[in-house]
């Protein structure tokens, strides 16, 4: 269930562990009251050390928060998507189901992050990204349009 990649993670919890999936998280992490209440009935999302979740932050089915990624009050992150570690969202960021938010990326406040998109390492994400397109860069520049 440590996979990265969101489809796998996906067929994973749905073929193997079924009801059975359960949240983990390290005891590292600072995850504040109201974004733990928001997963209370969500199943296998992975938050790893050192990775800090602010409040009113809702994290959806499957996701994976890597070691040091940072997620700031209000964001709202879709099924199985992948926060890399030291990947930094600001306030009210959007990220769609099955995303992959690149090492050491920053997504400034109020930008949506599509289904599917990738955001490459160490971008800066200062605009919104269309579903299944991959981005990269600071400023970030779409690299290729994926389907």
């Amino acid at each position: 269930i440590n996979i990265d990649e969101g489809k796998n993670r996906e067929k994973l919890y749905s073929n193997i562990y079924k009801k059975n999936c359960k949240n983990i998280f390290f005891k590292n992490s600072f995850i504040s009251k109201t974004s733990k209440s928001n997963m209370i009935k969500k199943k296998g999302i992975i938050i790893q050390d050192h990775a800090k979740i602010m409040p009113c932050v809702e994290i959806n089915h499957g996701t994976k928060i890597n070691i040091g990624a940072q997620i700031h009050h209000d964001c709202k992150i879709g099924k199985f998507a992948t926060i890399a570690p030291k990947a930094v969202l600001l306030g009210k960021v959007k990220v769609g189901n099955y995303s992959y938010i690149g090492a050491n990326s920053t997504i400034k406040q109020n930008v949506k992050i599509g289904k599917g998109a990738i955001i490459g390492a160490g971008s800066l994400v200062n605009k919104d990204v269309d579903s299944f397109t991959v981005v990269a860069g600071v400023p970030v520049k779409i690299i290729k349009k994926r389907t």
